[in-house]
């Protein structure tokens, strides 16, 4: 496996046309592209300054997707340079998006927000637009791209005062047939459970607010008691993120874990208290879903 620009690949078929998730190695930070079975195309975020141009663009093109096919739809889940910074890359590279381009927001201020700005302004979808929550993008054959959180708001009316650029991060759910995959950001989860399960965060509690939401009995019930196939493992695999009840509720056959070379050396992405102690389901007291199979896009530094 080419670790440079391969990271993992989803394909859900149902009938002959197939739901297509990659995710892209960006070492820290993050980047997936989304591929319905109807050929509309999603990107979602691109990574730092330089992994556009130096992994998005090369892996999207080795994928059969060139910048006179241009992309459907951008979406940045929050406004952090490992997230946002690639997007105008992509864009430059020839890449036009034709429908929206979408973002959180939020009134974050930087280089990389004013960059993304500029070059989303180039294309035919025009400057970011704030994702609406609870509206849907259609991807062919039954497929669905739901946004079911957004600085705070959730589907079904929820509402939750968020400050933290993370917890403002824009949360998504992708349905075909009976196959479900989340994913939410960098999205906090709060420290509640921190006696069990040892994380510890000052981000806000957004992930039970959500998952509460779409859940059986929730104001938006969109994810049946069996919970989903693949978990976006927000924040990185950071203590901020991935609470009991996210586990809990959404009790994923697979997780999936953006990270990787470029996080500050404090960081030590992802934590053990997140993958062995929440993910792996070894905090007992709290975890009641089965263990979920990790991926990481690579090793990280998980010491500590």
């Amino acid at each position: 496996m080419n670790r440079i620009l391969v990271l993992f690949f989803l394909a859900w078929r149902l009938g002959a046309q197939q739901l297509e998730i990659h995710y892209i190695n960006v070492g820290w930070g993050g980047s997936v592209w989304v591929k319905g079975p109807n050929g509309t195309t999603v990107l979602l975020e691109a990574g730092n300054p330089g992994k556009g141009t130096g992994r998005v663009v090369p892996y999207l093109q080795q994928s059969g997707l060139f910048p006179a096919q241009g992309l459907d739809y951008t979406i940045a889940g929050h406004q952090h340079c490992d997230h946002i910074g690639g997007l105008p890359e992509v864009i430059n590279a020839g890449y036009n998006v034709r429908v929206q381009n979408y973002y959180n927001g939020s009134s974050a201020t930087s280089g990389c927000v004013t960059n993304w700005n500029v070059a989303a302004a180039t294309t035919t979808a025009g400057s970011p637009v704030v994702a609406p929550v609870g509206a849907q993008i259609a991807l062919g054959n039954g497929a669905k791209f739901t946004f079911i959180a957004r600085n705070g708001s959730i589907i079904g009316g929820g509402f939750v005062a968020v400050s933290d650029e993370n917890d403002r991060s824009i949360a998504i759910l992708i349905q075909y047939g009976g196959f479900d995959y989340l994913w939410a950001s960098d999205l906090g989860g709060g420290s509640s459970d921190g006696a069990c399960t040892g994380r510890s965060t000052s981000q806000k509690d957004i992930e039970t607010s959500v998952i509460q939401a779409i859940s059986p009995g929730g104001a938006f019930p969109l994810i049946s008691a069996g919970g989903i196939d693949v978990l976006h493992v927000n924040h990185h695999g950071s203590e901020s993120s991935t609470n009991s009840n996210w586990m809990n509720l959404t009790r994923p056959a697979v997780a999936v874990i953006g990270v990787g070379a470029g996080q500050s050396s404090s960081f030590n992405l992802p934590r053990t208290a997140v993958v062995e102690k929440v993910l792996l389901a070894q905090a007992t007291a709290c975890i009641i879903a089965p263990p979920a199979r990790v991926l990481q896009t690579e090793e990280g530094a998980p010491v500590g």
